[in-house]
């Protein structure tokens, strides 16, 4: 195995995560604008899972990353451009998890929380594309379809693979944390109820 093959096959272990973890913002970025457009819990819930979801799947990127890049190209991506960015955008979901209040009784957090989500995924274009608007040791994420050294037939089988694995997690980490909002939910409101 060349170490492109190498670094390919690191690239396909870890970038369906990263990938499900972008797809998994630009939901929490539709969920809070129809939150502020039709003031609904559901889309509100909907935004805070999926951005704890892509919260966890981008700090998996992150550590799996380095650790790939490590081995399959004999360097650390430590603090390369994009490393640093994807770090700024997981740090900007987790001040939008911190914002988010506990329960929906406090109507202008959850505007400041929808408002929040909606600016913070303006940056995930700009984390995609660092990988080709800045070379570092990072491969390229976007090649020539007609480059026929850039896969191999194993090497897409892996990254079906990774794909598949990858959005077995997305789906078990976004319902089971989408019911327990939901029940999280409920028994707020039931306290709200009884204290009255």
């Amino acid at each position: 195995m060349t170490s492109a093959e190498g670094s390919l096959l690191a690239v396909y272990g870890y970038s369906a995560l990263g990938i499900l973890g972008y797809i998994s913002f630009f939901i929490c970025f539709i969920a809070s604008i129809l939150y502020l457009i039709k003031r609904k819990k559901k889309y509100y819930l909907f935004a805070g899972a999926t951005a704890e979801t892509g919260v966890i799947l981008i700090c998996l990127t992150l550590i799996t990353g380095v650790c790939l890049g490590y081995a399959a190209q004999n360097m650390s991506l430590a603090w390369d451009y994009h490393l640093t960015k994807t770090f700024i955008l997981w740090l900007l979901y987790i001040g939008y998890l911190i914002v988010r209040p506990k329960s929906m009784a406090k109507n202008s957090r959850t505007t400041v929380s929808a408002v929040f989500g909606i600016i913070a995924f303006l940056y995930v274009p700009i984390v995609f594309f660092s990988i080709n608007l800045w070379r570092s040791g990072h491969p390229i994420v976007i090649a020539a379809k007609n480059d026929a050294s850039v896969t191999t037939q194993s090497m897409q089988q892996i990254g079906v693979i990774g794909v598949l694995v990858s959005a077995l997690l997305w789906i078990f980490l976004f319902t089971g944390r989408y019911r327990l909002l939901k029940k999280r939910e409920k028994r707020a409101a039931k306290l709200i109820i009884l204290q009255r």
